[in-house]
């Protein structure tokens, strides 16, 4: 039984699915809220950067 909920959905990383208060795709989203990464699949200074609102950002 696949229990995950699709990425569209409000709260759920589209990277890799996880949920997601809705906060934050609201303070790291892209302009829709939606969550490209989250600290599950990516670092804070990442996600700082931009990485969260699917902005391409360096590797460090």
């Amino acid at each position: 039984m696949d229990l995950r909920v699709e990425p569209d959905e409000s709260g759920v990383c589209l990277e890799c699915g996880s949920h997601l208060p809705p906060r934050f795709g609201r303070v790291h989203g892209d302009d829709d809220d939606r969550a490209h990464r989250c600290p599950e699949c990516d670092s804070w200074v990442r996600i700082c950067e931009g990485s969260a609102a699917g902005k391409d950002v360096e590797s460090l």
